[in-house]
């Protein structure tokens, strides 16, 4: 993603220059039709529709609306893109923002003032000289960090403004400096400027001077934009510079020398498992490196991607980039392929060999397309009238049995997130042949009830990984679904309610699970007031799960529930607080032991919880870890619920059947205490 942010802003400054030099004409394209207004433009329809109202046959054979959240302008009865409009239209049009949005009017300045400046014959604030150019050695290495300019403006008015500086060696550019900063895609100006003759100054990188390896008598490039009230300010001049031999300046720590590219096999067969780029790097100082490598069509789509991270020593290495073979298989594109490296601040471009992508390796499962003439339909389970499931079945062609996990995202026809399949996080066995197979997708009527949109759906995206986590294959919208209303699916139902101790305090952050026979279906978690709530839930008998862990006075609740369909049930919970006793054996020298389990036990005795003498092996430190509840060596806990606030209850030490020690004491809700019990 570094590579591609570089390269936009690039394009952006080499913009500033070419389009300032030449007409804008926008050029022929689904937006350049009639219109009275902007509403007539807002639409991206694929199927030749003049405007949003016109009904157009989507390829899934669905007559749609073109309904689109594009943003373009209708200017003279024809409908523009932003990026189209022509430059006499610009300034009206940010006014008229300006006004709407109260924003300043420099957040506009970079987009308006390559346009504008072709209307300016005279500009205002205005570049008058190159006031010094001097090396910077910051390291005294005798080597140049840096190449300043210091460039003198004449500012006619107060305001925003931005300097661009492209360094030049005869016609080849070397490098850029831009003095602004990026925000939310649109440009802010840092230079605030009085008005005045002031200096600016423009660092241009050493290394990369380096990289370019040219020498000479450079030039400069100077183009001044920028805003004050309501005028736009625009001039560019370039000036010659001093000669300059590259080998003054200060080498980069490590460069591309060499790219070399071959077809790889890993396996036994006559397909490449890899295309691998072996890159030759002339490291200069030693330390930690990335080279990152995207694959691209000559149309610059992307292919796929690799990355390496190593220690380098000082030196020429030899670094292999590899690129999977099953990735462009599925990119069906033969010819030559564009790589794109990045080293540091380095980025080369480079035209591999001519490639017919069947000579790479097939993924080992792949999906085709539909499977059937029924590929899609509702399945009511419980026979209620109501669809339980919606189901698409899609084509897949297993080259490799093995267990497999699908993923896909169902959406509504405007792109609005549903939900997953939903056995995604199970695994599937699917088994090797020679004949396209049927993959069934089930996904949850409930949530496509609960969504609340009638259309077709589309299923958003669609991955499938191997039994490691590995992306086998992956497509986007594969399949758009037939008509639906929401309503034909089974509607949703919902418990809420609060949690809260015996005291009537609440319990927060507690987890509540609700689970069938069969699967859990739902989960919870109070907020601070103990309030919970659990919904897409489909009607039936349920139990109810409270885990207290964080509590260890409280403890988990169990109980059962009946939802009607559609209902919201409001049930409240109220949890008893326990008791909890820390038991300890101890020897005749008051320390410590831990007693045999086969032939010792401890007994609560408490006849108003228990019924009678009742035997309770409790927790020790070597088979029990609860959280909030701190063990040491020859110690055994008891979780107690208690019948009131506070309750006698009796522990005995038995060993080999005979009472070693026993000690009555009486226990409170909510509190630990600690007994000691001894071996006679």
């Amino acid at each position: 993603m570094i590579l591609k942010t570089k390269i936009l802003v690039l394009f952006f400054v080499v913009g500033i220059v070419l389009i300032c030099g030449c007409v804008n004409n926008p050029a022929p394209d689904i937006y350049d039709r009639s219109c009275v207004s902007d509403e007539d433009c807002i639409f991206t329809c694929y199927c030749g529709a003049i405007n949003k109202n016109e009904i157009c046959n989507e390829p899934s054979g669905i007559m749609l609306k073109c309904l689109s959240e594009a943003v373009v302008k209708c200017i003279n009865n024809t409908c523009y893109e932003w990026s189209e409009i022509p430059a006499a239209e610009w300034y009206e049009l940010n006014k008229t923002k300006l006004a709407e949005d109260k924003l300043p009017a420099d957040v506009f300045i970079g987009h308006t003032c390559p346009f504008l400046g072709l209307n300016l014959s005279n500009p205002n604030s205005k570049i008058l000289e190159i006031a010094s150019e001097h090396c910077a050695d910051l390291d005294d290495d005798n080597l140049y960090d840096y190449l300043a300019i210091n460039t003198k403006v004449n500012i006619t008015e107060t305001g925003n403004y931005l300097l661009t500086g492209i360094l030049l060696s005869g016609e080849n550019k070397i490098c850029s400096e831009i003095k602004e900063i990026s925000y939310s895609s649109v440009f802010v100006f840092p230079l605030y400027l009085e008005q005045g003759i002031r200096t600016i100054d423009l660092n241009f990188s050493g290394e990369e001077i380096y990289r370019k390896k040219q020498s000479g008598i450079y030039a400069i490039n100077l183009s001044l934009c920028g805003m004050s009230n309501e005028t736009i300010h625009f001039d560019s001049k370039t000036f010659n510079l001093s000669y300059y031999n590259y080998t003054q300046f200060q080498k980069p720590r490590a460069e591309i020398i060499e790219i070399y590219e071959y077809g790889e096999h890993i396996n036994k067969d006559d397909l490449f498992d890899y295309l691998t780029i072996e890159v030759q790097l002339d490291v200069w100082k030693s330390g930690n490196y990335t080279i990152y490598g995207l694959l691209e069509t000559e149309y610059h789509t992307s292919i796929t991607e690799d990355k390496v991270e190593t220690h380098l020593d000082k030196g020429k290495h030899n670094i292999k980039i590899r690129f999977e073979g099953t990735h462009i298989y599925k990119s069906k594109i033969n010819g030559s392929f564009i790589l794109n490296l990045e080293l540091l601040d380095e980025f080369k471009t480079y035209n591999t060999s001519k490639y017919n992508y069947t000579e790479f390796q097939r993924p080992k499962v792949e999906f085709i397309g539909v499977f059937s003439d029924f590929a899609d339909f509702g399945a009511d389970s419980d026979n209620d009238g109501k669809y339980d499931y919606l189901v698409v079945n899609l084509g897949i062609n297993v080259r490799k049995s093995g267990d497999y996990m699908i993923s896909a995202w169902l959406q509504d026809m405007y792109g609005k997130d549903i939900c997953y399949n939903i056995d995604r996080a199970n695994k599937t066995r699917l088994f090797d042949s020679r004949e396209i197979q049927n993959l069934t997708l089930y996904f949850d009527g409930i949530s496509i009830n609960d969504h609340g949109i009638d259309g077709f759906f589309k299923i958003g995206s669609l991955v499938i990984y191997d039994a490691n986590d590995n992306v086998i294959d992956a497509i986007d919208n594969p399949y758009n679904t037939s008509f639906y209303k929401f309503t034909d699916f089974e509607p949703t139902s919902k418990i809420t309610g609060f949690i809260t101790d015996d005291r009537g305090q609440p319990i927060s952050k507690t987890h509540i699970m609700l689970h069938s026979r069969f699967s859990s279906l739902g989960a919870g978690i109070t907020d601070d007031k103990g309030y919970y709530s659990i919904g897409k839930i489909k009607k039936g008998n349920y139990t109810i799960n409270i885990l207290t862990r964080e509590n260890p006075y409280l403890p988990d609740y169990e109980n059962s529930i009946n939802l009607a369909e559609g209902q919201t049930k409001k049930f409240n919970i109220t949890i008893n607080r326990q008791s909890i006793a820390i038991v300890r054996i101890l020897d005749n020298e008051n320390n410590s032991i831990i007693i045999d389990k086969n032939s010792e036990f401890i007994q609560l005795l408490s006849p108003k919880r228990f019924g009678g003498y009742t035997q309770e092996y409790s927790c020790a430190i070597d088979f029990c870890n609860y959280e909030g509840v701190n063990l040491k060596k020859g110690e055994y806990v008891f979780f107690i619920e208690l019948q009131s606030d506070s309750q006698e209850c009796t522990f005995r030490y038995i060993k080999n059947s005979g009472v070693q020690d026993y000690k009555t004491i009486n226990l409170e809700k909510g509190k630990t205490n600690y007994i000691d019990l001894h071996l006679t």
